[in-house]
């Protein structure tokens, strides 16, 4: 049995910078240049509600042109400190992962010390 799932990562990082600085450095051209990766080509898909989420698609500049869309949620956890959720999900392309260990699987792989 498999089951069908976005290939995607999500991580999540703390930021000593305020909501409002971190949306910002989300929305502004100028800052995105600064760790936007160069030559992909990206366009704002929509802002779920101003201030804490914004999705982007991206495609890659050179072959094989991969499209993806990345999500950016903000999280206030006080005045000066903030949570930032990046989820990176690749479109068009479906990865199976299996829900039921296969016939020869002798279980959780151990590494041992000779």
């Amino acid at each position: 049995m498999t089951d069908q799932k976005k290939p995607g990562v999500t991580l999540t990082y703390q930021l000593e910078a305020s909501p409002e600085k971190i949306w910002k450095a989300l929305r502004n051209p100028e800052f995105r240049r600064q760790w936007w990766p160069e030559g992909d080509n990206a366009e704002e898909i929509d802002t779920d509600v101003v201030g804490q989420s914004v999705r982007y698609r991206l495609k890659e500049s050179e072959p094989p042109f991969l499209k993806s869309v990345v999500t950016f949620e903000i999280v206030p956890d006080d005045e000066q400190s903030t949570t930032l959720k990046i989820t990176h999900e690749l479109e068009g392309a479906i990865v199976m992962y299996l829900s039921d260990p296969v016939a020869n699987d002798n279980g959780t792989p151990l590494m041992q010390a000779a």
